[in-house]
């Protein structure tokens, strides 16, 4: 009989994630995501970047499931605690929408 070990998690370290959900969400959600960036893609879904620890991404996905709203999917970028400059290029990864005039 084999026995799987779980991999040893560390809870409270910051590590950076990538929330994506369907629909647009504009900045005056920034207070409700707390220390998330919101970016509204070109295909029409929002993505949700920030570090964070794993409590923060357990809240992060509630309030998403409580604005009923569809999860896309969930990445972990880096898990070490980001510098800004590498949080910021991490956001950018996908172009804004285009307004149409």
């Amino acid at each position: 009989m084999s026995t799987l070990l779980a991999p040893k998690m560390d809870f409270d370290q910051l590590a950076v994630y990538q929330i994506c959900v369907e629909g647009q969400l504009d900045c005056s959600w920034a207070d409700w995501f707390g220390d998330m960036t919101i970016v509204p893609q070109a295909n029409g879904d929002t993505l949700l970047t920030g570090a964070i620890d794993q409590a923060a991404l357990y809240g992060v996905l509630k309030r998403v499931r409580d604005l009923g709203m569809t999860l896309v999917s969930v990445n972990r970028v880096s898990s070490r605690e980001p510098d800004a400059s590498e949080v910021k290029s991490k956001i950018n990864t996908i172009p804004l929408k285009e307004e149409k005039k």
